[in-house]
This record gives C-alpha cells, sequence and structure tokens, in this order.
C-alpha cells in the first residue's frame, strides 16, 4: 500500500511524469514476483526452487523461471529447471527435458514473445517456441514483433532475413564502405570528425580489430540498429572501443550513421528498440579492472537523436554500479533495469560480493531520467505486455 501510495503520489505531484504502463515482474529474495502493473500490488508466483533467472514475454505476458532443483541457495549457479507460467491461471508447467538440469548465465524472450532462449554452462544453446509459432536457431536474433523479420550478427557482420528468405547482408567486415560512407556523411559533428580524423585503414583490414554489438529490429520490422567500432583496434588493451550506432532502412537499404549521438567508448554494447519504435536503449560497460566495469544506460530519441543517461540518476552510495536485467515497459516512455552501486576502495577487498539485496529495481522515466518507482532487493525485471 505504501508503495501504491508513493507511486501515486509522486505522479500528481509533477504533471510531466506520466504513470508507467504495463506488467512488471522480478525476482526477490530467490521468489518470483508479478505486478499486474507498476506499483500494484506484487504477488508471488508459484514456484518450488530458489528463482536465479526470470524473464516476461513482452507479447503474451507468459513468465519464465530457472529455480534450482534441490530448492536451495548455492554459492554458485545450481542445476535448474525451466518453468512456464501462463496467464491467467499461471499455473507452473515445465519446460521440455533439455532444460530441467541446466546452469544458464541469462534467460530471455524473443521480441515477438513466442521464443525462449539461453545459454547453458557449457555455451550450449537452448531454444523454446511456443507450438505453432515460426522460431529460428540464433538464440541472440533480434526479431521483430510479428517475428517477420530477423536480424543477427555473425562472425564478420550482420545479417537479415525476412519471411524466412534467404539471409543479406547489411555489411561485413571485409568491405565496410557502406559504414565508412554513412559515418563520412554525419562528418559535421565533432565527436564524428574527430573520430575520422584518426582513421587508420590498416586496421580495419585486421578481422582482430573489429567489434560490433548483436542487432536490434524495430517493432514494425522496418529498420536494424546496430553499433559497430568500424576496427579501429583495442585503444587501451582492455577490450574499450569507441562505438557508433548504425540504422538500416530495410525498405531502401540505406544506412544511416546516428552521428549526433556521437561515438560511445566502453565494451560492446547492448541495443533494445522501444516498443513504439521511436526510442533506443543503448547499455554500455567500461573495462577499468576486473572489479571495475560501470555501466551506462542510456535512452536515444532515435528523431533528435539526443540521450538521457538514466544511471545519472541512480543516486547509489559508490561511485561504481553493476547491472542485472533491463527492459522496456509497454508504454515506451519508462525503463526498468536492476543496479547495485559500491565504492571502487570495497571492489578490491578480499572476497567483495555483490547479494542481490545490494540491489535496487528502478522503473525510470527515459524523459526526465526520474526515478518514478523502486524495488529494493528486487533483480530479473521482465517487461510484460499492459
Amino acid at each position: 500500500m505504501l508503495r501504491r501510495a508513493a507511486l501515486l503520489l509522486l505522479t500528481i505531484a509533477s504533471p510531466v511524469l506520466a504513470a508507467p504502463q504495463g506488467q512488471l515482474a522480478y525476482v526477490r529474495e530467490f521468489k518470483p514476483y508479478l505486478e499486474p502493473r507498476v506499483g500494484a500490488r506484487a504477488r508471488v508466483l508459484p514456484h518450488q526452487g530458489e528463482v536465479y533467472r526470470l524473464d516476461m514475454s513482452p507479447t503474451t505476458g507468459d513468465v519464465a523461471l530457472l529455480e534450482a532443483r534441490g530448492g536451495r541457495n548455492s554459492p554458485e549457479l545450481p542445476p535448474m529447471r525451466g518453468l512456464l507460467l501462463s496467464p491467467p491461471d499461471r499455473q507452473p508447467r515445465p519446460l521440455p527435458a533439455a532444460w530441467t538440469a541446466v546452469r544458464a548465465e541469462w534467460l530471455s524472450w524473443s521480441e515477438d514473445g513466442r521464443t525462449l532462449r539461453a545459454w547453458d554452462e557449457n555455451g550450449r544453446a537452448l531454444v523454446w517456441t511456443r507450438p505453432g509459432a515460426r522460431t529460428t536457431p540464433w538464440p541472440e536474433a533480434s526479431s521483430s514483433r510479428d517475428g517477420r523479420v530477423v536480424a543477427r550478427a555473425t562472425e564478420n557482420g550482420v545479417v537479415y532475413m525476412v519471411s524466412g528468405t534467404p539471409e543479406r547482408a547489411i555489411f561485413t567486415t571485409g568491405r565496410p564502405g557502406a559504414l565508412m560512407d554513412a559515418l563520412r556523411a554525419q562528418r559535421r559533428w565533432p565527436e564524428v570528425a574527430s573520430f575520422l580524423q584518426g582513421y587508420d585503414p590498416a586496421q580495419t583490414r585486421d578481422r582482430q580489430n573489429w567489434r560490433f554489438s548483436a542487432p536490434a529490429v524495430s517493432p514494425d520490422g522496418q529498420a536494424v540498429y546496430f553499433a559497430a567500432n568500424l576496427g579501429q583496434g583495442d585503444q587501451d588493451l582492455h577490450n574499450n572501443f569507441t562505438f557508433f550506432v548504425f540504422r538500416f532502412a530495410l525498405r531502401s537499404g540505406g544506412l544511416l550513421a546516428l552521428g549526433r549521438f556521437g561515438g560511445q567508448y566502453g565494451e560492446t554494447p547492448v541495443l533494445r528498440v522501444s516498443p513504439d519504435g521511436r526510442r533506443l536503449l543503448f547499455v554500455q560497460e567500461e573495462y577499468e579492472s576486473a572489479p571495475q566495469q560501470p555501466v551506462t544506460v542510456k535512452a536515444l530519441d532515435l528523431v533528435t537523436q539526443t540521450a538521457r543517461d538514466l544511471t545519472a540518476t541512480d543516486g547509489g552510495r559508490g561511485d561504481l554500479n553493476r547491472l542485472d536485467g533491463f527492459c522496456w515497459l509497454a508504454d515506451s516512455r519508462h525503463v526498468a533495469y536492476s543496479v547495485a552501486s559500491y565504492r571502487t576502495e570495497d571492489a578490491f577487498d578480499e572476497g567483495f560480493e555483490l547479494l542481490p539485496q545490494a540491489y535496487t529495481l528502478h522503473v525510470k522515466d527515459v524523459v526526465t531520467g526520474t526515478s518514478v518507482y523502486r524495488v529494493p532487493g528486487a533483480t530479473q525485471p521482465g517487461c510484460g505486455p499492459r
């Protein structure tokens, strides 16, 4: 009741803020919770063992869980089994046999909400698709909301396909001319001009210097977004690079560099398009040392190419942070993510560990950067339909 009242008070107090819309699921104290709308009374979902992984389908509202088979906490990831909880009754039913003894680092629904994906500890892909739905063999592929357009990263570039037709290349590391042309067209922006001035074609010819993100397909299937470093090598020997974001238009086949957004320095980012296709979430770590890898979560307006650093308003107690899951809410105005902050000096203490209770789930307004809702101790946020 207090959390609901706090959310209502914040919404009333500032007419600029809009109340977040959409379902929200998360893990807290190794239990799965579901809020039918953000700020509503949270319901503990049926489960038997301690829950380590959770995600929610953005279209169907199905919640997938990976829970410990033995039901007890472990200092390492225990063998887990997969469960599916579908509305309205949400009675758990087991996923196929391949999901009965897994140690998965992540669990994720596809953008069309029909395919569940994970990697086990041996690097084996786990893919489950709702009966009758279209599927792809690539766990990290991105799709349009109807599943018709699919894009993925290969060893040498980014490819896409439409309605099951043969894959086509958006770019390859061996033929980067289209990327360079798109970036040169944006040289009026200072960061682009500076990058081009120091550009070394010899580095680009070495495949080992290339880094590019997994692509993100817009919900309507008209655009594919990805980030690339254009083969300019490891600048500080810590796997940090300068990345630029590109937009590929399927209808025209044209490439656009989001030059005003500029170069983003750090490790290979993760991109997510908002449900309405108007914004892009840009999540990136920067490697400083093994215990120091600060994360930024930026919301980019795709029309103005201006971005807001959401993590800048977290208000944590330390100068470093760590992320444990993020997603767009159904209203495309809010993002949910779980973050823990800590101090640099603590990171070098022997036995340093961030426990789940150190995390806070924030729901942020991407227009104002304001945290409109918080759930202490919650991780693994999953965002569902309205």
